[in-house]
């Protein structure tokens, strides 16, 4: 096979698309990162995929960091050239795994203030238990006041636009999509409610939805804020609001 990294591109998509099944907005996103990286590559002289090692890899990740890439979307893009690479070893276009040792930034989002911590850990401490309700709650609840990402956009969730490899959520609006890092904290509360219990919200056809309620259906907005305002008034955490979460 044609070693070029463009034509491994190619390759690679039809591959996702075909074989992983990937969607619509998954295979949209690869496409624009994985171009990226080999216009940038490229314009180094680098056109074959078996040339690129760790040492260009990360000279990559701080190109991005110059042009003032949030950490989020670096952290996006190294997920996405993971990937990429992972099937080129396997389909025998690239010998040693080059992105070992990726070093990639840190968060740099802001925590909301809008609401303390010390009423948001009272709203928490309420969820007792690893049922499957707590876990998913639990997820659920930690995700949104942790990232600060609006109701809306928590219900339209897919378990897709979940890294936990990462660490980060990827949200995807009406003009652009967004992805924001989140804590080990969060990170340990979504692995648990995915491995365990998410399963058991299933009736049917899986539609791929993370957070379900007990019909196996999406997660409404009004079922949403039944359930946070249930913990917050188990908390006695007054005046809790969308506005209060979200400035």
């Amino acid at each position: 096979m044609d070693n070029n990294i463009v034509v491994n591109i190619d390759f690679f998509m039809e591959y996702m698309k075909k074989v992983k099944n990937a969607s619509d907005n998954t295979l949209q996103s690869y496409k624009r990162d994985l171009n990226a990286m080999a216009k940038y590559f490229m314009e180094q002289g680098i056109e074959d995929v078996s040339k690129i090692n760790g040492t260009n890899i990360n000279s990559y990740i701080l190109y991005m960091e110059r042009l003032g890439k949030s950490a989020a979307t670096i952290a996006r893009n190294a997920s996405a050239i993971k990937t990429f690479f992972r099937c080129m070893i396997n389909n025998g276009a690239v010998k040693r795994e080059p992105t070992e040792n990726l070093q990639i930034p840190q968060n740099d989002r802001k925590k909301t203030e809008a609401i303390s911590d010390e009423n948001m850990n009272k709203i928490l401490n309420q969820i007792s238990g690893d049922g499957n309700k707590e876990l998913r709650d639990r997820a659920m609840l930690k995700l949104m006041i942790d990232t600060g990402i609006k109701v809306s956009e928590i219900i339209e969730l897919k378990t897709e636009d979940v890294n936990l490899q990462y660490a980060y959520v990827t949200c995807h609006g009406r003009k652009k999509d967004k992805t924001i890092r989140f804590s080990k904290d969060t990170l340990c509360a979504l692995d648990k409610y995915i491995g365990r219990a998410r399963g058991s919200y299933i009736k049917g056809e899986d539609t791929g939805e993370l957070f379900l309620n007990r019909f196996g259906r999406k997660m409404s907005r009004q079922g949403f804020w039944k359930i946070f305002k249930d913990y917050a008034n188990m908390a006695t955490v007054d005046g809790v609001t969308t506005y209060a979460i979200h400035r």
